[in-house]
């Protein structure tokens, strides 16, 4: 049963949001593009194990949790999918790493990835990061007060290209799998613990819990990519053509580039959704004019009341709550952490 769908990261999220609101000529554009990349593949092959665990998802006694950041040791750790079971739990720390082939060093805990070009690029060992996130697993249950149950661990790689080779003292080669063979694993951990340790009260208080602790990172864009206000792109951005800044006209938003016109609400949301994702999730009637570009306050006035959004405080300290927009459009949880 899956109890924590798999959905993209309030990071990715406001990466996308940036991705078309970032200045080209700027000095991390590059650091950006790499970025999102990144996080759009590694996103990508998670998605791409799903397949292989359908039929957890279809149990009524095993539970899925994807994409979870808890507390421990007074920071987070984050953990792409979780199964809890009656007689163990099992993370799975996901890599989409592609190139021509992958070598696991046991010595220096590397992966040294070679691509076709000949270029090679050395990254940690996702085991070591799944061991690491067993250790801080095991201190969460123990600040919840949850009894002692083993807790294993897998990485797996979900592009099918790379040859994988191991330098010979690599301890833990049975850990290592393709997302292909990520079901057979489950099925050898099952027959590895065959008796139930867990009651299901138990299994429910730990499942409550997981969500409970929960809390989505949420990273200052600004300050990670030495953005200052001035520097991003503002403005309604066109939803036919996705290339340009619409402008107000008369009662209606208009692009010049394809000549689209719109007055749609819908052209509003979406603006304050990467004002949400980049800025704040709270906006005041002056910070509204900055980023959709208006000049008139009646006008400002008029859109937001539009809207019926909640709001605090009075006067020049009135924000306008943008939470229960953004979460009744589907786009970000409530629990919100920031970095």
């Amino acid at each position: 049963m899956i109890i924590k769908p798999r959905q993209p990261s309030l990071e990715l999220l406001q990466l996308e949001a940036l991705e078309p609101r970032f200045p080209l000529k700027h000095l991390n554009y590059l650091y950006f593009t790499k970025d999102i990349g990144m996080a759009r593949s590694g996103y990508r092959g998670e998605e791409s194990i799903n397949y292989y665990l359908q039929t957890i998802a279809r149990s009524k006694s095993d539970f899925l949790f994807h994409h979870l950041r808890l507390p421990a040791e007074g920071s987070y750790f984050q953990i792409d999918t979780l199964i809890v079971t009656p007689s163990y739990l099992l993370i799975i720390e996901i890599k989409n790493l592609g190139g021509s082939s992958l070598t696991f060093n046991g010595q220096t805990n590397q992966v040294k990835q070679t691509f076709p070009d000949g270029r090679v690029e050395m990254r940690d060992d996702p085991l070591l990061q799944a061991r690491r996130q067993r250790r801080k697993l095991q201190l969460f249950l123990k600040n919840i007060h949850f009894p002692p149950v083993p807790i294993e661990y897998l990485a797996v790689l979900s592009n099918k290209n790379p040859e994988i080779t191991f330098s010979p003292d690599y301890q833990e080669k049975d850990r290592v799998i393709r997302s292909t063979h990520l079901d057979f694993s489950v099925l050898e951990l099952d027959a590895k613990y065959p008796n139930p340790i867990l009651l299901p009260h138990e299994i429910h208080y730990l499942n409550e819990q997981l969500l409970h602790f929960h809390t989505e990172l949420r990273v200052d864009i600004f300050k990670k990519y030495e953005l200052t206000r001035k520097d991003i792109i503002t403005g309604v951005r066109c939803s036919n053509c996705g290339t340009s800044i619409m402008k107000r006209r008369k009662r209606s938003w208009f692009c010049f580039t394809c000549h689209y016109a719109s007055n749609h609400t819908s052209l509003i949301v979406d603006t304050l959704r990467d004002y949400s994702l980049l800025v704040s999730p709270k906006i005041s009637h002056q910070e509204f004019r900055w980023f959709f570009n208006i000049e008139s306050s009646q006008l400002a006035s008029a859109l937001l009341k539009r809207l019926n959004l909640p709001r605090e405080g009075t006067g020049r300290g009135m924000r306008y709550l943008l939470s229960e927009l953004v979460d009744r459009e589907g786009w970000v949880g409530s629990t919100l952490h920031k970095s």
